[in-house]
């Protein structure tokens, strides 16, 4: 699903980002549920879930290797 990778490459460069879902299919040239189908297909989750999960893969290493406090690791 290139629709499906093609996001998840944009997403990871906006992790800090407030990201919405009307701009976010805008900027992929998609629907949503075009959008939710090829995330649950090559993911198993939506696309908010994986944003989730990736969200929080990079707070533990933050705080795990960086001096940040936890208020600024959640700014």
């Amino acid at each position: 699903m290139v629709l499906a990778k093609n996001t998840t490459v944009y997403l990871q460069t906006q992790l800090g980002e407030d990201i919405n879902l009307s701009e976010l299919i805008v900027k992929m040239g998609t629907n949503r549920n075009q959008l939710n189908d090829a995330f649950k297909t090559r993911y198993g989750i939506t696309v908010f879930a994986w944003l989730h999960e990736k969200r929080m893969t990079l707070t533990q290493k933050l705080l795990k290797t960086t001096t940040l406090s936890i208020l600024q690791v959640g700014d």
